[in-house]
């Protein structure tokens, strides 16, 4: 999904006035210093996962560890491609942003094909709202 998710996510956040820094396959220490440092006020996962956890290049990210980290939360949005199921904790949104409502995440399982369709949708619907 990483592969072909690139230009399209890239082109969306770019036509909302977003850089985008993108970094495959990066580990669980590099998200969360990421995160940490505060320059990003919007973040997206890609790949498998749930609404409470990420599975980072190593190991995976939850919601409990961006907590523990003490990561100050985000006024942007999440934009959240992977699975949705809920498990035990505080999920990715609650413990990332101010606004939990902001960004896109599933509440399913999901096949990569649904991740790419709705990219494509968010594509669409910013391009649309910018006329």
């Amino acid at each position: 999904i990483d592969f072909f998710s690139y230009p399209v996510v890239v082109l969306t956040q770019n036509l909302k006035g977003r850089h985008v820094d993108w970094c495959s396959g990066a580990t669980k220490k590099e998200i969360l210093n990421k995160l940490a440092k505060g320059e990003y006020q919007s973040v997206a996962f890609m790949g498998h996962g749930t609404r409470q956890r990420f599975a980072a290049g190593d190991v995976v990210v939850s919601g409990e560890d961006i907590i523990k980290k003490g990561i100050k939360k985000k006024s942007g949005e999440l934009m959240q491609y992977t699975c949705g199921r809920k498990e035990k904790g505080p999920s990715l949104r609650e413990a990332l942003l101010l606004n939990p409502e902001k960004g896109h995440s599933f509440n399913r399982i999901v096949t990569p094909m649904e991740c790419y369709a709705y990219m494509i949708y968010d594509l669409l619907k910013t391009v649309t709202e910018r006329k």
